[in-house]
């Protein structure tokens, strides 16, 4: 067993040094205050547990769906004239594509 977790803290070590470059280049290009608020959350989510946790979860807004991004791009593309263009022609060649 000793054998085992002097592997794994080996792997550990590697690890910490390989990422240790790019987390300060990230930490160093970000808001201070921003990573100082973000520590002790990490540290009180260590503590606590629950909820808390819950900063690791990544927020993310719901991305539209193929119908939404269709309409918005034909939407955009109407021209003065009243016609629609490339991106109608593209859509409706994805939907032939679709049915088939």
């Amino acid at each position: 067993i000793v054998k085992s977790l002097l592997k794994k803290y080996h792997q550990a070590v590697q690890g910490v040094n390989h990422t240790q470059g790019p987390y300060e280049e990230l930490t160093n290009s970000l808001n201070s205050n921003d990573v100082q608020k973000w520590k002790k959350q990490a540290e009180l989510a260590a503590l606590d547990h629950g909820e808390l946790l819950d900063i690791y979860q990544l927020k993310m807004d719901k991305s539209p769906t193929m119908a939404e991004i269709r309409l918005r791009l034909t939407e955009n593309e109407l021209s003065s004239h009243g016609r629609t263009g490339a991106i109608s022609w593209l859509i409706e060649g994805i939907n032939i594509e679709n049915t088939q």
